[in-house]
């Protein structure tokens, strides 16, 4: 049985050569980034296309690594934070945690979890992904098709989720 597909979905601006999700990339097996994104244009329903597109081209169990929806996500998952993050506190780390169902996970005073903070080479994302791949295993493969909604609760969620956004990098 494969290893279930890494997926890396950078933020604003993508993710610098020396950033941990790079890192991931070139280190992890079946570990690469999504594509079909602009990472300086942020259009919020074009990345989540290309997200849809990557997961449904896939051959089996998928792992997102930084991705961002307004509800629960129903599968297993961590999300790791830092108490000093400068663009997301803590408080709103647990959260979008509680919201999507995850496990929280701090690195303590860690900073923005990116290369600037010394997140290139970060052997802890092996531990990671591979207690999510041990868990995606014992999962059954289920069809993955678009919530069908209605647009006006579409931009509802969307609108939600940057007034959270706005919020949690304001306090």
């Amino acid at each position: 049985m494969q290893a279930a597909l890494c997926l890396t979905i950078p933020g604003l601006n993508g993710s610098d050569e020396d950033h941990w999700q790079s890192w991931a990339e070139r280190e992890i097996p079946n570990c690469r980034r999504v594509q079909g994104i602009d990472f300086d244009r942020p259009v919020v329903a074009a990345w989540a296309d290309a997200i849809r597109q990557a997961v449904k081209a896939a051959p089996g169990n998928v792992i997102l690594l930084a991705c961002i929806p307004s509800q629960p996500l129903n599968i297993p998952g961590v999300l790791v934070a830092s108490s000093n993050d400068p663009w997301m506190s803590l408080p709103s780390a647990e959260q979008w945690a509680n919201l999507w169902g995850l496990r929280l996970i701090s690195l303590g005073n860690a900073g923005h979890i990116n290369s600037a903070a010394g997140f290139g080479r970060w052997p802890m994302v092996h531990q990671l992904i591979e207690q999510l791949r041990e868990n995606a295993s014992r999962l059954p493969l289920g069809e993955f098709e678009p919530r069908k909604s209605s647009m006006k609760n579409r931009f509802s969620a969307l609108i939600k989720a940057r007034r959270f956004t706005r919020d949690a990098i304001q306090s």
